[in-house]
């Protein structure tokens, strides 16, 4: 038989983010990626918007990787060559 305590409630924070347009002819460039050290496989993916925030282009990869670090970095190098 389990005791269950009374449910606390927690204080949630709620941040309000937004997008912020850019000057023309600029673009971003926002990744993500998911590292399994365990397994030894990673994979990531981004998206490309313009100036006005409209895609431009999306894409995801597999990733060939020997730590979290070295993943965050190749899909940095990746997009920024695909922005190109």
């Amino acid at each position: 038989m389990s005791v269950s305590s009374p449910s606390v409630p927690r204080l949630v924070r709620v941040t309000l983010v937004h997008w912020l347009v850019l000057p023309d002819s600029w673009i971003k460039l926002n990744t993500d990626d998911s590292y399994n050290q365990h397994r030894g496989v990673a994979s990531g993916g981004g998206l490309i918007l313009d100036h006005l925030g409209a895609l431009l282009l999306g894409f995801h990869t597999p990733l060939v990787v020997t730590s979290n670090f070295d993943v965050e970095l190749q899909m940095l190098l990746h997009g920024l060559y695909l922005a190109r």
